[in-house]
């Protein structure tokens, strides 16, 4: 693998840590389109980030763990069976057409919530389930697993400590599970391990420093910022 591209991906994944342990789940959504850009397949790009997203979101958990609620536990539970179908899908399905989707779908619905001053409902627990669930899915097949359990946390207004500290339970239950079910089906992910191995410094140290602002922000403060990280992850989604 050409040198110039190893660094670029480890650069993309600093950087898309950092905004990750800032909003608490914009991680995959900035890398996933960089990575894609820069021509890294789509296969290898899974591999990494669920690989990352177990290590950098298990340090945020183990600092937040006393702020866990029972949302993680609905979220994680709802993301076994989304990995599963996800991970049949993966390579069977047309991407770009599942990512554009998405991508409109998150806009549409960020939108209405940022221009809400009071949540339209308060999400009952089902809603976390199935967040889960869709999380999972997405996050097999184009890496964008935390944009609707985002948009469903947004939409409960947890304090942000709570809500950081909920998607890093999601993350690290959900992407052991979703990678191990992409290794099952025997998923082609070329120099992923490398690629893993030689980003997680930068992940680990950029996912500590975002983590340890988005805890000191205001809660409607931190709301806007995750907001508007789900509208231009969906533009990325769409452009990419």
């Amino acid at each position: 693998m050409d040198l110039t591209l190893i660094v670029v991906v480890a650069a993309i994944v600093a950087v898309a840590s950092l905004l990750g342990g800032l909003s608490g789940f914009g991680y995959g959504l900035v890398a996933a389109p960089s990575l894609l850009a820069v021509g890294v397949p789509m296969p290898t790009i899974v591999l990494l980030n669920l690989g990352l997203g177990i290590i950098t979101r298990g340090v945020a958990l183990a600092r937040l763990r006393r702020h866990v609620t029972r949302r993680a536990t609905l979220l994680v539970a709802g993301s076994l069976p989304g990995y599963s179908v996800g991970a049949l899908l993966l390579g069977r399905i047309d991407t770009e057409v599942l990512k554009v989707a998405t991508g409109a779908i998150v806009i549409v619905l960020a939108l209405v919530s940022l221009a809400m001053r009071k949540p339209a409902y308060q999400p009952a627990k089902g809603s976390f389930f199935f967040a889960g669930a869709a999380g999972g899915l997405l996050g097999a097949t184009t890496s964008l697993n935390g944009v609707v359990p985002a948009l469903v946390m947004t939409q409960a207004r947890p304090p942000s400590r709570e809500f950081i500290a909920d998607l890093a339970a999601f993350f690290v239950g959900s992407s052991i599970f979703g990678l191990v079910a992409v290794l099952v089906g025997g998923i082609s992910a070329p120099h992923g391990w490398l690629l893993l191995a030689i980003s997680v410094p930068g992940s680990v140290a950029g996912n500590l420093i975002g983590t340890c602002a988005g805890t000191r922000l205001p809660a409607h403060v931190f709301r806007t910022i995750a907001l508007f990280v789900v509208i231009c992850a969906g533009v990325a989604a769409i452009l990419a």
